[in-house]
């Protein structure tokens, strides 16, 4: 199948919530044939609805390796924190999400910042945040 038809069932797939689906059809045989950044988004969403953070975090580092326009490297970037976030790892989560923020401002990417800095100070790790 070509992988823009895979693109589009994907697509389809995630309107219809059917995470479980669409982590099928994009098995890593798949995914590692292509270089479409796209792809790895979906894998990494559906992992992340499935609240399955470790593995999305993964989906999320390659989709951001592969995108090229500055738009999708910030949503990457952003949804790879917001992983990081719901993983507990808060230290890498706000620096991606600081990255994604130099990119292009996000109103979504900003709250989770937030989230990340406010977890981060909590737990008296001040000294590990990122300039």
């Amino acid at each position: 199948m070509a992988i823009e038809n895979i693109y589009e069932r994907t697509k389809k797939l995630m309107s219809n919530q059917q995470w479980k689906k669409v982590i099928k059809v994009l098995p890593y045989e798949v995914l590692k044939k292509s270089d479409d950044w796209r792809l790895f988004w979906n894998a990494g969403w559906s992992y992340f609805k499935l609240n399955q953070f470790e593995k999305a975090t993964s989906y999320f580092r390659d989709a951001h390796g592969l995108a090229h326009e500055v738009d999708d490297m910030a949503l990457c970037l952003a949804f790879l924190g917001v992983a990081e976030l719901e993983n507990g790892d808060c230290y890498n989560a706000q620096i991606h999400l600081k990255a994604s923020l130099h990119l292009k401002e996000s109103a979504m990417a900003s709250q989770a910042l937030k989230m990340a800095l406010v977890h981060l100070s909590t737990d008296a790790n001040v000294g590990q945040i990122a300039d």
